[in-house]
């Protein structure tokens, strides 16, 4: 469960009764395909936020309200995103990091 962003390149998720964090350029982001991974969630694109060579996306869903992802420039355009599109979100597991 999303937690919240406390910073632009962190966000946290509650994975059954432990807290992770995990940076927001470690999250994928593809165009809906005909079938999601098990891993990955459907959500929505919000709102979009060019900050020089990287760009902010805000995600939602019924389940996480305000999901940052953070990419690069180049990397956005090449994926033609864009707003109220349905995107795959996921992340590797391997990127989470246990906090205390």
């Amino acid at each position: 469960r999303y937690i919240g962003d406390w910073s632009s390149d962190v966000c946290s998720s509650d994975l059954g009764k432990k807290l992770f964090s995990l940076r927001t350029d470690n999250i994928l982001l593809e165009h809906i395909s005909s079938k999601i991974k098990n891993n990955a969630e459907k959500m929505n694109i919000s709102d979009i936020e060019f900050q020089g060579s990287s760009v902010k996306i805000i995600l939602n869903n019924s389940k996480y309200k305000h999901f940052n992802v953070t990419m690069s420039d180049s990397e956005f355009f090449s994926k033609d995103l864009k707003i109220r599109d349905e995107v795959s979100c996921s992340w590797n597991l391997s990127n989470l990091h246990e906090l205390q």
